[in-house]
C-alpha cells in the first residue's frame, strides 16, 4: 500500500513540473526619438491639442498655429518642415503622404513660415504656418499632415537625403452637418500556430473620426481569462478600421469564447465640447481549439493514476474483505487453481492473490494453502 501512494505522487509530482512549462512569457518593446515635434499652441479647453492640430474653419476662413521642433541630439539638425495630405492604408490606419508628392487636399491648405531651419545641439524652435480653408472643402473633417524630416546633403551622391522623418495629425472640421456613425460589421477569427488571431471591422459612416474604447477578452473552458486588451481607436470618416490583435491559446485546448465591446461617444466632437451618449457595440465568439500533446500526455498520465485508484480501492480491497474468513487447506494429488476455483466457485485470479501466487503457478501436494470456507 505505501509503495502504491509513492507511486501515485511521484507521478503527480511529474505532472505539475510539466504544467509549470506551460506558462506564457510576454515582452514589451522600448521606443526612443532624436527629432521630436508637437503643437506649439495646446489648448486648455481641449487636452487632444497637446499632440494634434485641432481646428474648427468655415469656408473661407483662417487660422495660425505652429509646430515645436525640438533637436534632441548633441549634434547641428537641418530639417525640413512641410505640410502633407493624409493616406489612408487599407486596414483604415492613418498616414501621412510624401515630401515629394502633389499636395491636394489639406495639404494644400497650409502655408508654412519656414521650410527649412537648423538647429543647433538639444535646442527648440517654433516653426508657424497658416491654414486658410478653400471654398471646396468638405463639410465635415478634414485631415491632413504637419511633417518634420532632417535634412542630409550627401557629398558622394546628387540630390537630398530626407530621413527621420515625424508627422503631427492636422485636423480641420469645417461646421455643418456632423455625423458620428460608427458600425462593427465583423469580427474576423483564425488560428496560427499556437495563436488565436482577431481582427475586429469597424466602419465610419459618419463626417468626423470617431475615438472608440475597445476591449475585447479571451476565456478558456475553465472561465480563465487568457488575455484582455482595452485601448482607444481612432477610425477616420468614411473609412474601415481593421483591427488586429493576438492571443496565445489555453494548453488544455476546448472551446475558447472571444467577448468584444466597442464604445464611443455619438456627441463628443474634436472641440472636446457637448454632453456625452456614449454608444456600445457588442461581438462574441467561440473558437475549439485542439489541447496540446503535452497536455494529453498529462491527461493520460492522470486518468492511469486515477484507474489504479479505482482498481485498488474497488477490487483489492474488496477482494481482500472477502478473502478474511477463508480457511486453510493442504493441496491434495491432482489439484490445481483452476479446479479449486470450480470447486469453491471463486475466480482463480482471487485465489492466487490471497496466497501471492499465479493463477498458472503449479501447487505441491502437501502445500498449505487458503480457500473459502466449504458451504
Amino acid at each position: 500500500m505505501r509503495k502504491l501512494a509513492n507511486t501515485i505522487l511521484m507521478v503527480f509530482f511529474f505532472l505539475f513540473l510539466m504544467l509549470l512549462n506551460l506558462t506564457p512569457v510576454f515582452a514589451e518593446d522600448n521606443i526612443s526619438t532624436k527629432i521630436n515635434g508637437l503643437p506649439a499652441y495646446p489648448r486648455d479647453d481641449n487636452p487632444r491639442t497637446e499632440s494634434i492640430f485641432i481646428h474648427e474653419l468655415d469656408i473661407g476662413e483662417e487660422a495660425t498655429d505652429g509646430i515645436l521642433i525640438t533637436n534632441y541630439t548633441n549634434e547641428t539638425k537641418t530639417v525640413i518642415v512641410y505640410p502633407a495630405d493624409k493616406i489612408i492604408s487599407s486596414d483604415g490606419g492613418f498616414g501621412c503622404r510624401q515630401y515629394a508628392e502633389a499636395r491636394e487636399e489639406v495639404g494644400s491648405w497650409v502655408t508654412m513660415d519656414v521650410e527649412e531651419l537648423t538647429l543647433d545641439p538639444n535646442s527648440s524652435a517654433i516653426v508657424d504656418f497658416k491654414i486658410s480653408v478653400p471654398d471646396s472643402a468638405d463639410v465635415g473633417e478634414n485631415n491632413g499632415c504637419i511633417v518634420i524630416q532632417e535634412k542630409n546633403t550627401n557629398e558622394l551622391e546628387p540630390g537630398i537625403n530626407l530621413s527621420i522623418r515625424k508627422a503631427i495629425r492636422l485636423v480641420v472640421t469645417v461646421p455643418g452637418d456632423l455625423i458620428r456613425d460608427l458600425e462593427l460589421v465583423r469580427m474576423d477569427t483564425k488560428i496560427e500556430g499556437d495563436l488565436i488571431i482577431v481582427k475586429p471591422v469597424l466602419k465610419n459612416n459618419g463626417t468626423v473620426s470617431i475615438d472608440a474604447a475597445v476591449e475585447l477578452t479571451v476565456k478558456d473552458v475553465f472561465g480563465n481569462e487568457l488575455g484582455k486588451i482595452s485601448s482607444t481607436y481612432t477610425t477616420y470618416r468614411e473609412q474601415e478600421s481593421i483591427l488586429m490583435f493576438q492571443f496565445k491559446q489555453s494548453d488544455w485546448g476546448g472551446p475558447h469564447y472571444l467577448n468584444l465591446k466597442v464604445t464611443y461617444d455619438k456627441n463628443n466632437f474634436n472641440n472636446g465640447s457637448g454632453d456625452s451618449d456614449f454608444v456600445t457595440l457588442t461581438a462574441t465568439d467561440t473558437i475549439w481549439i485542439m489541447p496540446k500533446a503535452t497536455v494529453v500526455a498529462v491527461c493520460v498520465s492522470a486518468l492511469c493514476v486515477v484507474g489504479s485508484l479505482i482498481y485498488y480501492v474497488f477490487v483489492y480491497s474488496a477482494d481482500k474483505r472477502l478473502s478474511k474468513d477463508w480457511i486453510e487447506y493442504g493441496v491434495k494429488p491432482g489439484d490445481t487453481i483452476s479446479k479449486l476455483s470450480e470447486k469453491y466457485k471463486v475466480s482463480s485470479r482471487l485465489i492466487a492473490l490471497v496466497n501471492k501466487i499465479k493463477p498458472e503457478d503449479k501447487l505441491n501436494v502437501g502445500k498449505k494453502i487458503k480457500v473459502p470456507p466449504s458451504k
